[in-house]
């Protein structure tokens, strides 16, 4: 995997990130910086520092580089929610007028923000635009040093995002992200990981070294160098100097850090109008960037805004062991000035982090061909070949599908006329089959009662009369599978007799004969349902009646039957 690089174009110093994400951990493998000269005019002095890039990075293709200043325009659009094609349209119309009003072709993307708490039905459209020759020009010397980059990004954004790899959440807090850097002012409002708010201030670190250096009269570089050994911009009632030189120093400070700070109150609220939070309160500032070294400004910069303010020094998720050993050094010496190219190096590969690619017309179409014009091309030639070939293909299968389609017709008229054979087969079937029911409906009556008969001729005890044999549809209840009751009518025998002389075991001998018929005869059930004594002829007598089922082995094994259906049916 190719390492992702970060390119932040300061006005002082160009600050390069490379590494490759490792999960969560961003591996950095470089981090340096090369000077820009501070004499003559800015940007061409960033463009020569940019020949010098490619000694130190070599090819590096697909890096992202930062821009801001005069040149940026971040603005918020509130549109309705609506699907991404139409808001495409709308920002591209938008983005036409401000080119109308500039006179100059603009570059722009934009991405929606969300604000947690905002009770508007529309959504925020965050709209970057930077001057086409701007960009083009960075986007051109970056390509000749060391290979074409992925696109600019606002470097607010890159901060957030730097934040994001390497800063700590402050849960339900509004954290006020400040980069203070020698031409511009990066700031980002955020909470739990929420971009809500980001702008750039054409201001910076080198509104100080000019005070400096015309209270000092010397050049820029020495008011530079002034200022990093004697400034200190503590408030006066906890500030301390160790010479008259750092209270001069002090004196000449105090004034444009003023201004930085009453701008940087003017983007708060800002803020709040535009995220529709008049209440928010700040509870954090965290600042980074060369600007932030200077002695004191965390003590007053909290005095001015009444709240904590703390370095933010990128960290927490980053692994360092591939960094070279001076490298190392320069970049634990101070990780903030690192935040801007960190942001731009690790946006490529964390999936929440906030994506604006600003990319010159020209390159932008240049890729559109090459990832979708061509291989459209490519594949409309594809389809062409295919089309003939299958043409071809289909031409020579043509006779062979009429000759199987005739031979189909001819199976077709064979296959009607078995089908009507078949149905005339299939209905004299179920014809006898009807006639096979009704006759052994008829005759399983007849049989039941013969079979009884014979059954008791062969069991019935001495001294016992027979006086009567009923057949009887019997409906009895029975438990359902949903767990109700249902009936069942069964066919039986009663045989209905009188046991002449009873003694003792009289009742026994019908039990016995019961028994018997069963056991002689598997499938069929009989039992004593009914007995009592009576007075005859001058001898007691027991009146009995005997159900005789000669069905009840079928019964059983039909409902065995059905309940290992129902098994089966359960388990698949």
């Amino acid at each position: 995997m190719a390492l992702q690089v970060g390119i932040d174009l300061g006005s002082r110093a160009l600050k390069v990130i490379a590494g490759r994400a490792k999960g969560p951990i961003f591996e950095l493998h470089r981090a340096f910086t090369v000077p820009v000269a501070m004499d003559g005019e800015v940007e061409a002095g960033i463009l020569d520092a940019l020949g010098a890039l490619k000694a130190e990075l070599g090819k590096a293709p697909g890096a992202r580089f930062g821009v801001s200043g005069k040149e940026l325009i971040i603005r918020y659009t509130k549109v309705p929610p609506v699907p991404l094609w139409r808001l495409k349209l709308l920002m591209d119309f938008e983005v036409r007028e401000m080119a109308e009003q500039a006179g100059d072709e603009l570059a722009c993307d934009y991405n929606i923000v969300t604000v947690p708490g905002s009770e508007a039905d529309d959504e925020t459209v965050l709209v970057a635009v930077v001057k086409e020759p701007f960009l083009a020009a960075r986007h051109l010397a970056i390509t000749e040093s060391c290979g074409e980059p992925k696109a600019a990004m606002p470097n607010s954004l890159a901060l957030f995002n730097a934040w994001l790899q390497a800063g700590a959440l402050h849960e339900e807090q509004y954290v006020f992200l400040v980069d203070l850097g020698d031409r511009n002012v990066e700031i980002v409002l955020e909470k739990d990981g929420e971009l809500l708010f980001a702008r750039n201030i054409a201001a910076g670190g080198r509104l100080l070294t000019e005070s400096v250096g015309q209270t000092f009269g010397v050049d820029l570089e020495h008011a530079e160098q002034i200022k990093e050994d004697f400034g200190n911009v503590t408030p006066k009632g906890l500030a301390s100097y160790t010479s008259g030189k750092e209270e001069k120093v002090a004196n000449a400070l105090i004034g444009p850090v003023g201004q930085l700070s009453s701008m940087i109150q003017s983007s708060l609220a800002f803020a709040r109008s535009q995220t529709g939070l008049p209440n928010l309160q700040v509870g954090r500032i965290l600042v980074s960037g060369g600007g932030a070294n200077l002695r004191g400004l965390p003590e007053y910069l909290q005095s001015m805004f009444h709240c904590p303010v703390e370095r933010f020094q990128p960290e927490g998720g980053l692994d360092l062991s591939n960094l070279p050993a001076a490298e190392l050094g320069e970049f634990n010496k101070d990780p903030g000035r690192f935040a801007s190219a960190l942001g731009l190096a690790v946006s490529g590969s964390k999936e929440d982090a906030f994506i604006v690619d600003l990319v010159p017309a020209p390159v932008k179409k240049k890729r559109h061909f090459q990832t979708r014009t061509v291989f459209s091309w490519a594949a409309a030639a594809v389809a062409v070949v295919f089309l003939v070939l299958h043409y071809m293909d289909l031409s020579k299968q043509e006779d062979v599908s009429r000759k199987k389609a005739r031979v189909a017709r001819s199976k077709a008229s064979a296959a009607v006329r078995d089908r009507k054979d078949y149905e005339s087969i299939q209905y004299e079937i179920n014809r006898q089959n009807e006639q096979l029911v009704a006759l052994d409906a008829l005759s399983k009556r007849s049989w039941a009662v013969a079979r009884a008969i014979r059954l008791i001729q062969q069991h019935v005890p001495g001294d016992t009369w027979i006086e009567d044999i009923q057949l009887v549809d019997r409906v009895e209840s029975v438990p359902l599978p949903n767990g109700k009751k249902g009936k069942r009518s069964r066919l039986v025998v009663d045989v209905v007799g009188v046991m002449l002389s009873v003694k003792s075991q009289g009742v026994q001998s019908l039990t016995d004969m019961c028994q018997a018929i069963e056991k002689t005869n598997p499938g069929v059930s009989a039992q004593v349902v009914a007995q009592g004594k009576t007075e005859g002829a001058g001898a007691k007598q027991l009146r009995f009646t005997v159900e005789i089922d000669p069905f009840s082995g079928e019964r059983e094994a039909e409902a065995k039957a059905a309940a290992k259906s129902a098994e089966d049916e359960a388990g698949n």
